[in-house]
């Protein structure tokens, strides 16, 4: 009965984990809770929301696959520290992840013939999943690349809003591209954002017109 509740609301609790990531520098405040640890557990929820999303053998595969070494990078960084290898592995694992999680719900809601609450949210998720994916990118060439952004890099939170900020194409100007590579990964996370809606925008109409 809790699988099949599981499966029915999958769309639900995926989005929900997503806000809960979104939002985690301001929930530690809320609750008094180490900003670190509300990070680590936020992520950790969202992981094991997605394992239910792809209902195929090799895409669901893949989630857990990555879901787990992500997991056990972000874990290992909060135990054992930022060390280079950890680091890395859970900044690619975590990349890959995306991905993977972009793909199936982009595809969910461009080959679904209906438009239901699910469909939106799943579409909805994926949106914001663009922008976790933006995130890791930056995080990944300031990691290879240092000063590539005006950025501090000891508040990981910073590679997120970035990207966020960049993606809804309302920048402040506290954090900034400062080598032509960072700018032009700038752009294509907030080409990606639009071209989303547009093309999701686009989905929901023809569907509409079409019944």
């Amino acid at each position: 009965m809790k699988t099949k509740a599981l499966l029915t609301y999958r769309y639900e609790i995926f989005f929900l984990a997503l806000l809960l990531q979104v939002l985690y520098p301001f929930l530690s405040l809320l609750f008094f809770a180490p900003i670190d640890f509300v990070r680590f557990l936020s992520f950790t929820i969202l992981v094991l929301a997605s394992f239910n999303l792809a209902l195929r053998r090799i895409p669901r595969f893949l989630i857990i696959g990555f879901g787990i070494l992500s997991t056990l990078g972000i874990w290992g960084e909060y135990l054992f520290g930022d060390t280079y290898l950890i680091h890395l592995l859970r900044n690619y694992a975590t990349c890959f992840f995306y991905i993977i999680l972009i793909f199936v719900l982009t595809k969910n809601f461009l080959v679904s013939s209906i438009i239901n609450l699910k469909v939106v949210i799943g579409a909805m998720s994926g949106y914001l999943l663009i922008g976790f994916f933006g995130s890791s990118t930056i995080e990944m060439m300031e990691f290879h690349h240092p000063g590539s952004f005006i950025i501090d890099t000891k508040n990981p939170f910073n590679f997120t809003y970035l990207s966020f900020i960049s993606m809804l194409t309302v920048g402040y100007g506290d954090v900034l591209p400062s080598s032509s590579a960072a700018k032009s990964l700038t752009i294509l996370i907030s080409l990606l954002g639009q071209l989303y809606m547009t093309v999701g925008i686009a989905s929901f109409v023809g569907k509409s017109m079409a019944k």
